[in-house]
Parts: structure tokens; sequence; C-alpha cells
């Protein structure tokens, strides 16, 4: 053989055998160089809004634990969006596009009409009843005594749209001939404990609250559990809290959320520990029947929805 033939010829087994090992060495960045630098996965974000029954300290202290095990049970990044009052809620969701509501029936009903509001989960009480109420309070040694003796009084609410909170109890007192816009003095509030210090300090005379709000809040019992505040008044019953989805949350996203509320049970005690921190003892399945007395409750008052 000719000596170009044989340099040919190595040069041609240096070619194949440096291009095996770029190949070999191609091999290993894309296998044990990848697992050093494999992209963590980024978790699906769901954004759920609460109304602001209480303080941000009380909301957080409340629901914080069953945030995080939505989060824990689902797989999604829970990110909560705070509205500042009952008035900003409905804004809120609109606005940021929130894909999970927690409120009260009657902005329930209102979302249904703005955002197609859908019910995944009715909140369950104390009783593991789907019904709570308002109630009217003063404090003790108050002069009032009946809801008559409300005239002239300042009455602390936090939202002409809160249920528990004012709805239910304008009903119970225009059906007693008072009417509040004209022979009382309505206060605003922000939250609703707040409306319970006010009340407690006895800076002001009356409050319309929900009855588990008082339950929850037990600093308005002294030792003994002797009461510091009067109950002179329960509404009707209505519905409790629901969690919704809206137009645009996605199919799965609800779904998941609602099973992962209905999944919660008071036997387990954790999940009894998310459950009364939250102040309930549960959620149940929901439909459009359960929110028939508050659309009566709303005509009844003459209240567009």
């Amino acid at each position: 053989m000719s000596k170009s033939f044989h340099l040919w010829r190595s040069w041609n087994f240096k070619v194949i055998h440096g291009a095996r090992l770029i190949l070999f060495f191609s091999l290993i960045c894309l296998t044990g160089c990848g697992e050093m630098h494999r992209p963590t996965l980024v978790k699906q974000k769901v954004k759920i809004s609460i109304v602001p029954t209480f303080s941000l300290e009380m909301t957080t202290k409340c629901y914080k634990p069953l945030l995080d095990y939505l989060a824990n049970e689902t797989g999604y990044e829970i990110e909560y969006m705070s509205a500042l009052d009952y008035e900003n809620y409905l804004s809120t969701v609109a606005g940021a596009r929130v894909e999970i509501g927690y409120q009260n029936p009657a902005l329930y009903l209102t979302l249904k009409k703005t955002c197609q509001a859908s019910p995944l989960a009715i909140a369950l009480g104390s009783n593991e009843s789907k019904y709570s109420r308002g109630i009217i309070i003063t404090y003790q040694g108050s002069e009032i005594e009946k809801i008559t003796d409300l005239r002239g009084q300042g009455i602390g609410i936090t939202s002409e749209r809160a249920l528990g909170g004012f709805l239910s109890q304008r009903a119970l007192c225009q059906r007693e001939g008072l009417n509040l816009e004209r022979e009382a003095q309505l206060v605003y509030f922000r939250t609703q404990d707040e409306i319970l210090r006010k009340v407690i300090e006895k800076k002001l005379k009356a409050g319309f609250v929900r009855q588990d709000v008082v339950e929850m809040e037990t600093t308005v019992w002294v030792s003994g559990r002797s009461p510091i505040l009067k109950i002179i008044a329960y509404t009707d019953s209505f519905p409790n809290w629901c969690f919704a989805s809206f137009d645009h949350t996605p199919k799965e996203v609800a779904i998941r959320i609602k099973e992962a509320l209905l999944k919660l049970n008071p036997a387990n005690p954790k999940h009894q520990e998310i459950l009364k921190t939250a102040g309930i003892s549960g959620f149940a399945e929901t439909s459009e029947e359960d929110f028939l007395p508050v659309k009566k409750l709303l005509q009844e008052l003459q209240i567009a929805y």
C-alpha cells in the first residue's frame, strides 16, 4: 500500500474516534449533567379571595390553615387576593380575575350574574347545618332591650351587602316597623370584629354581626364565660358562605378545589383543627336551591342583585 493510503486511514480513524468521543460526552451531558440542572417544575397558581368579614390579622388566623390545606391537597400555588372591605370584594374578583371566591350567598347571587359564578361547596356550621343567623348586639347594661329601642341609636355595620351583618337584620327591623335609614344612624366599619370591639368598649350602642363571629371571637367572654355582650334579636336562618368558581376559572381547578373541600373530615384530627380555626365543621354539596331563601329576602327588601 502507498504511504498516502496509510496517512488517509490514520486520519480517518482519528476523525471517527473523535466523533465517537464527542457523542459520548454529549450523552453524558444529556443524562448526568442534565440531572444536576433539571429545571424545577412551576406550580399552577390559583387566586382565591375571601370576603373580609374580619381584620386582615384575624382573616389570616382563621383561613391560612385552610388555604395551606388546599395548596397541599391540590398541588396548586394558592395566591390569596385580599379585598379591603365588602364594597371592594366584587371589584377584586373581577379586576384580579380571581379563580375561586368564598363569600356570603347575597354576594354569590350578584357574582352569578356578573361572573357566571357556580357554587362548589357550602360551609357547615357548628351544628353541621348549611344555615346560620345574624344577630343584633349591644353591651350589658345598655338601655336597649328590643328592636324598637334602636331608634336614634348608632348601629355598626360593615356593608349594606352583608347578609348576616345587615340585610337579615334590616328585614327584621322592617317587620317591627323600624326604618333603619330614617330612624337610626348607620356607622360603617371595615370588619365585624371591629364592631364587636366598639360595642364591648361602649363606644358604639349596637351592632349587626353574624352569630358565628361572636362565637369565634372568644375575647368577648370574661371569666366563667359570662357574656359582656347582650343579644337583643336573632334573624331568620340563611345559607352559609359558599366557595364558588367563575366563568374564567379552569374546569380542572374548580373540580380539584371542590374535591379537596368536600374531603375535609372533622373525624380527622388535622382536618378538625383546620375547620375549627375557620369556625366551621365542614363543607357539603350545594345547589341553586340552597340560595332560594336569600332571593326571597332580597325581593322582600326590594334589592336588585
